[in-house]
């Protein structure tokens, strides 16, 4: 009977460890991004950082990959990229490590930055 305590109480310790989030998406353009980023901030239990990484120039995946778990790692509110479409690239998922789940990316293109 005292083990069953015991282990009840090993196992209420350990019922918050992970929890379901869902994911940031970009679906509401109208609204001011910074106001975005202190919302999804605020949910997740994160400090608010005015950290953006502006990554619109690199373009393989495997350094988008890398720079993006890194930026979550180190609680960027947003990394900017040239183009959307890489991360549907295995090797981009495979160095992310899901990380563009929690990350808010935006697009800018290349070209108007120079």
């Amino acid at each position: 009977l005292g083990s069953n305590s015991a282990e009840t109480d090993s196992q209420t310790e350990w019922t918050d460890v992970q929890k379901k989030i869902i994911p940031w998406k970009n679906s509401a353009p109208s609204l001011d991004l910074e106001m975005v980023f202190q919302d999804r901030a605020a949910k997740l239990g994160k400090s608010n950082s005015r950290l953006i990484v502006v990554a619109s120039l690199i373009d393989k995946p495997t350094n988008l990959g890398g720079l993006c778990r890194t930026s979550e790692i180190f609680g960027a509110s947003a990394l900017v990229v040239g183009n959307l479409h890489s991360i549907q690239d295995k090797q981009f998922q495979h160095l992310s490590v899901s990380a563009e789940q929690w990350l808010p990316l935006v697009e800018v293109n290349g070209n108007i930055l120079i």
